[in-house]
């Protein structure tokens, strides 16, 4: 069926092929497109492996998102056009992650944490994934990556790790730079009342593509707030990929171009995301004890 889209069959062939394979994993009714069914057939093999970890979703030509936490339909609009907006790999609401006993774990967060959410070795395939996406949508101009400081900056080194090492083997090449934004939204476990930012002077992205690189996304309300800072500065364009997305009854729907995990309502913390700036120095992403944000409280 891999083979199928890349030997000369028939589109309508090739859709028909994935509509069964839909099927049999359970997610009714494929792709069907008026306009792009060429489009179709190249990205559903393409992502064939994250079938059963992935959810669809849609969105009209204003980029209005329909937001879902289950494999979704491409349902029919008015002008008859879809697109497959995003894959990002779900993690349902029932998944409890791995015996911590399985993993190294410093010995002084030990009995702070009750589970491994997301192992580091998936952490780091992902983000080469998302960095091969990126490339592939900004990577015709110049790109400035704007990390969110503190939690982002495990994220960020790692996906520009991952872009260099595609600049340098690859046959297309493009500058990319840095830039660096903090913002204070959190105390404890509860959003604060002030939101700041520091050092969001930004005088160099007039013109350029603007990456911005965040380690976790609740409701949005603070990464629509930066973005808007940064249109004022008269990008090319601005782009935002964030490590995680919590999916929360708070979120007014607000989604990210670029998601690497979508999770439940939990409290996480290690690869750089804190709590009380404890646990940045945790290569895994954990979930966090109840008791330990007694401990840990300011």
């Amino acid at each position: 069926m891999w083979a199928s889209a890349h030997t000369g069959e028939k589109t309508r062939d090739v859709i028909a092929r994935w509509r069964q394979a839909f099927a049999v994993l359970g997610i009714p009714s494929a792709v069907k497109t008026n306009s792009g069914p060429a489009y179709a057939s190249q990205k559903i093999p393409e992502y064939a492996g994250y079938l059963r970890s992935v959810f669809v979703r849609t969105c009209d030509l204003k980029g209005r998102i329909r937001p879902t936490g289950k494999p979704d339909t491409v349902t029919k609009m008015k002008d008859s056009n879809f697109r497959l907006l995003e894959f990002s790999l779900q993690i349902r609401d029932e998944e409890s992650g791995y015996n911590k006993n399985l993993f190294c774990i410093p010995k002084h967060y030990e009995e702070d944490l009750e589970r491994v959410f997301i192992p580091h070795g998936l952490i780091l395939d992902r983000t080469e994934r998302l960095a091969r996406d990126i490339l592939q949508d900004m990577g015709s101009h110049h790109i400035v990556a704007l990390c969110v400081l503190k939690g982002g900056y495990k994220f960020f080194a790692d996906l520009l790790d991952h872009i260099k090492a595609l600049n340098q083997n690859g046959d297309k090449s493009v500058p990319v730079t840095v830039d660096f934004v903090r913002i204070k939204s959190y105390c404890n476990d509860s959003p604060a009342e002030k939101i700041s930012f520091v050092g969001e002077e930004l005088s160099t992205l007039n013109g350029k593509n603007v990456l911005v690189v965040e380690d976790i996304i609740e409701t949005g309300r603070t990464m629509k707030a930066l973005v808007s800072k940064i249109k004022d500065k008269k990008p090319r364009m601005v782009k935002v990929v964030s490590l995680l997305i919590k999916r929360t009854c708070q979120s007014p729907g607000y989604r990210p171009d670029y998601v690497g995990f979508e999770i439940p309502d939990k409290f996480v913390v290690g690869y750089a995301l804190d709590y009380n700036e404890y646990f940045r120095d945790l290569n895994h992403i954990c979930i966090l004890k109840e008791k330990a944000k007694e401990k840990y409280r300011m």
